[in-house]
């Protein structure tokens, strides 16, 4: 029987990207949905995706693979990697 807790909604997912995304751009707002591409959001560079990446991979407990960051196009991307990888430590 697995200590982990059940891994949570995409919806929880979501908004905690969007909060770390803030974050790495400073706590600037950032006003996010699913479809949010990184040149929709003003100071999402390639290094804010990096720390982006980092923050997720930390604030979740998981390690991207590869063929996940090269898929990250949008936040639901990005979300439906961290599930998928949430799922995966099951």
């Amino acid at each position: 029987m697995s200590d982990l807790a059940p891994p949570p909604e995409p919806g929880a997912i979501l908004a905690r990207l969007t909060a770390l995304l803030a974050e790495v751009l400073h706590d600037s707002p950032v006003a996010a949905g699913p479809a949010t591409r990184r040149e929709d959001v003003p100071g999402w560079d390639s290094f804010a995706q990096i720390n982006l990446t980092i923050a997720a991979e930390a604030a979740f407990g998981i390690r991207y693979r590869l063929s996940d960051l090269e898929r990250f196009d949008t936040l639901a991307d990005i979300a439906a990697a961290t599930a998928e990888r949430l799922a995966a430590r099951r």
